[in-house]
């Protein structure tokens, strides 16, 4: 990735505000969350419980089946959009 990360982060941001579609956010706002949270466990160095494992294993599965997820490569051209 180029820039520092504050360049990075600032480029996120700005990304983001010009967001025109909800759903975009949306993931992006459950991506974000799914990654702070992991990030936490891991700098805690508390590794996830098989209980805390079977619920995001849970939580992943019935999101699939709502239809709240999106391939790899759809999610790379509404990035490109952007």
């Amino acid at each position: 990735m180029n820039g520092s990360f504050e360049q990075r982060k600032t480029a996120f941001a700005n990304a983001i505000l010009q967001l025109k579609d909800e759903q975009v956010l949306m993931r992006l706002q459950e991506a974000l969350g799914m990654e702070l949270q992991m990030a936490e466990s891991h700098n805690a160095s508390n590794p996830m419980s098989m209980d805390e494992f079977q619920a995001m294993l849970d939580q992943s599965e019935a999101d699939i089946r709502a239809g709240r997820c999106i391939s790899a490569e759809a999610l790379k051209k509404e990035i490109a959009a952007w």
